[in-house]
């Protein structure tokens, strides 16, 4: 069986500074596409989407959805088992994650601005939830296989 440096228990990066390293990302993320939520909504002015709290209601519940993966990665750091492996593909998944859906909402905010930009607000998290779940279960096949 083969043992990686970053896996052995002498290792310089401890698993609890990975899953540190993996909430950093998504709470920079989480800020940034709050802003771009409400940026892209413009719930100011005369908007006749806002003239009613139901509109307030529904800009909240989209921004809850989109910002739900990044807030998966924020509770996970805590309770992530002191295990290698999971934090290795719990990092990688936060590096996709965040600098993907990062991408894909200044893409449909700034540069490609179509009517239906705000639908990535709604598609995205799917996205990001499976990619989630691939890595979760790749970390835990790992460890499975490999142990810690």
């Amino acid at each position: 069986m083969a043992r990686f440096a970053w896996a052995s228990k002498d290792s310089d990066m401890p698993p609890r500074s990975l899953a540190t390293l993996s909430a950093l990302l998504p709470a920079i993320a989480l800020v940034a596409t709050i802003a771009v939520a409400i940026y892209m909504a413009r719930p100011w002015g005369d908007n006749y989407a806002y003239q009613e709290i139901a509109g307030y209601i529904a800009l909240l519940l989209f921004i809850l959805w989109a910002c739900s993966p990044y807030c998966y990665f924020l509770a996970n750091t805590r309770n992530y088992p002191d295990s290698a492996p999971l934090a290795v593909s719990n990092l990688i998944a936060a590096l996709l994650v965040c600098i993907g859906g990062l991408y894909l909402l200044a893409d449909a905010a700034f540069i490609h601005i179509d009517a239906q930009g705000g639908l990535i607000f709604i598609f995205l998290p799917i996205y990001q939830w499976l990619v989630i779940g691939l890595f979760h279960g790749i970390g835990r096949l790992w460890l499975k296989v490999y142990g810690s």
